[in-house]
């Protein structure tokens, strides 16, 4: 992975205007490339994603992420924008860098709609800022921050009075920025982080033949660990945070973590972060783990799966290989569910491949869905009005634009 970044960073800034889930929606996608000394290579790109005419973007998230409502009335649709992104991904030398990778599980959802497995992120490297920061903050220049300036982007560029632009192309400036700062204060922090999967691995793998305990960095918590079990997708832990609540979890080894040994945590530190490590370690080693129960929310991919039977499974798979826009009707044992989830793939990606009588049902069926998402808005829109500030005029006027966005349609 460090080979990778000294060539190019690709800097991701997704644009949710949904709730996290198997139904999420992305606005869109803002790109900027740099070069391993963090020039920027071209401008920055806004890739927009054009919502399906039944879909209804989040009041809540709107107003949140400062997007306007019209943000989803034109762009690409789904399934060039996985496309897109894809060939943006393709070189060997690109390293996808991001700030909370949580909200790249929207592309996940994207590409199930799409009857694509979720594959950027099996076979990609993705350096995730977030988590270097807070590893920087436990360990190295940012110890006088307070975590909760790291919650998201704007508050750590504000933290680190980062100067950038305005307007939707300059949502990815912070991002190297941000590199930038790292490379400077906590190079070796950096560093380490660029090992990258390989590395995770490995830790993990140590962790569950000797019985080590490892430490966690996920960009939400300081946890110690030790790894129960492990293959080339996940890792099953037993995990301690610093109240001492144990629990065991399931980690998807392609999500961005910080998995260090415990020697990160020296004294000082352990004084500092209120982080008792010798009795952590003792409440681990003293755990039966499997009077436990795994929590962890099952991946959208699994999610999926539960809805199907073996047979349509195996058919999801064929129509992600087949051309999309010659593909057959669903076989006779197909459920409504599928036959529903193949056909909004078509309609909402393919309209011009449908004959008269599917133009009619798409037509009808976004008019009902349509109507059954505008409630919801409405009664989100009532949440958001309570999160308004007074005094900000440029927020009431975005207030005002989602508020009314319905009768524009």
């Amino acid at each position: 992975m460090q080979a990778l970044a000294n060539q190019q960073y690709l800097c991701l800034q997704p644009l949710p205007v949904s709730a996290p889930g198997l139904q999420a929606r992305l606005g869109g996608m803002v790109i900027k490339r740099c070069g391993f000394a963090l020039n920027p290579m071209g401008e920055a790109q806004v890739l927009t994603v054009k919502l399906p005419p039944y879909v209804l973007p989040s009041p809540i998230y709107l107003l949140k992420q400062e997007l306007s409502p019209e943000i989803g009335s034109a762009g690409v649709s789904e399934y060039e924008f996985l496309h897109k992104l894809t060939e943006a991904m393709e070189p060997e030398h690109v390293l996808p860098v991001v700030y909370g990778f949580k909200y790249l599980f929207y592309l996940q959802a994207i590409a199930l709609r799409c009857f694509q497995l979720p594959h950027f992120f099996y076979v990609h490297d993705v350096l995730d800022l977030k988590v270097v920061l807070q590893a920087a903050h436990y360990f190295g220049s940012l110890h006088t921050l307070k975590e909760s300036a790291l919650t998201n982007l704007p508050t750590a560029t504000a933290a680190l009075k980062l100067k950038t632009g305005s307007g939707l192309a300059a949502r990815a400036d912070a991002l190297p920025l941000i590199l930038s700062y790292l490379k400077e204060h906590d190079a070796p922090i950096l560093q380490f982080c660029l090992k990258g999967k390989a590395e995770r691995v490995r830790r993990l793998q140590q962790s569950m033949a000797s019985g080590e305990v490892v430490i966690v960095v996920d960009g939400q918590s300081l946890k110690a660990a030790r790894c129960l079990k492990i293959n080339d997708k996940e890792a099953t832990l037993l995990t301690c945070d610093r109240s001492m609540q144990v629990d065991k979890l399931t980690l998807q080894l392609c999500d961005p973590l910080l998995i260090a040994p415990q020697g990160v945590l020296t004294p000082e530190r352990q004084g500092r972060l209120n982080f008792a490590l010798d009795k952590i370690v003792a409440t681990l080693n003293a755990v039966d783990s499997a009077q436990l129960t795994d929590n962890t929310p099952p991946t959208l991919e699994a999610q999926l799966w539960a809805k199907l039977s073996p047979e349509e499974r195996q058919e999801y798979l064929k129509v992600g290989t087949r051309n999309p826009q010659l593909l057959d009707l669903p076989p006779l044992f197909s459920s409504d569910f599928y036959k529903e989830l193949l056909f909004f793939y078509q309609a909402d990606n393919f309209p011009q491949c449908l004959i008269d009588s599917e133009l009619e049902l798409y037509r009808h069926s976004c008019r009902v869905r349509f109507g059954r998402r505008l409630q919801r808005y409405m009664q989100e829109v009532k949440a958001a009005a309570t999160l308004i500030d007074e005094d900000d005029e440029r927020q009431q006027a975005l207030f005002m634009r989602i508020a009314k966005y319905p009768q524009t349609l």
